[in-house]
């Protein structure tokens, strides 16, 4: 926990929640500790409010405000909440719209819908919002920038193409005595080659044509034995 705290560059405000039924405990007060540390923004919040008698509420408040209160970073005032009486729900929800309020939109999945209609009247008041994103996050000025810089221009695009289109004739692709990348000697060596290569196919093709003569002149030379008398 106290890495997570102290490496979140992200990381707001933190909701210390504790139990009105218990009260300050040892880990909230080494909570106390990690976040006076790592200089992050926190508030308390208590639970089960419906749970405990109001002198008892109102004592345990105290004693969290009067050692919250020694840290630069603590943010008044303390909400007290009940799930069951549907209590301080709201005042929550208003502490959490105040620092995450551009990263909410309408299109975010399990919205609350006391945060859904306070959004709507919202989007009523302001006839061009921004597009949000599949998400659900607000596309900003630096997403615009970022997303210019990353994609290519189409001019570049079509110069790219036209490259590689230029470079890639069958002339080129077949014959590689054209390649400016080989040197002198090692093109002679290919054209000697390819004229051994040229001649081997040829001195085959004559003893091909030569064996077919062969057949034939033998075919010719039993068919005359056999109409001899």
């Amino acid at each position: 926990m106290r890495q997570y705290i102290e490496t979140r560059k992200t990381l707001k405000r933190v909701f210390v929640l504790i139990d009105s039924r218990q009260g300050l405990k040892s880990s909230d007060y080494e909570m106390f500790d990690i976040l006076k540390s790592s200089h992050k923004k926190f508030q308390i919040v208590f639970t089960k409010a419906d749970l405990v008698e109001p002198k008892q509420l109102a004592s345990s408040a105290s004693l969290a405000l009067s050692e919250a209160t020694k840290i630069k970073n603590f943010l008044s005032p303390i909400l007290i909440t009940s799930v069951r009486e549907d209590k301080g729900l709201d005042s929550v929800r208003n502490e959490v719209m105040k620092f995450s309020k551009k990263n909410l939109t309408l299109s975010s999945p399990h919205l609350p819908p006391q945060l859904r209609t306070k959004l709507e009247t919202q989007a009523a008041d302001n006839p061009h919002p921004p597009p949000p994103l599949h998400s659900g996050r607000i596309i900003s000025k630096d997403d615009v920038k970022k997303k210019k810089s990353t994609t290519m221009k189409q001019k570049d695009v079509d110069k790219i193409r036209a490259k590689i289109s230029t470079s890639s004739t069958p002339s080129k692709i077949k014959s590689t005595r054209s390649s400016p990348s080989s040197s002198p000697r090692q093109r002679k060596m290919k054209d000697k080659e390819e004229e051994e290569e040229e001649e081997e196919g040829e001195e085959e093709e004559r003893q091909r044509r030569r064996r077919r003569e062969m057949k034939k002149a033998s075919k010719s030379e039993t068919k005359t034995y056999k109409k001899a008398p």
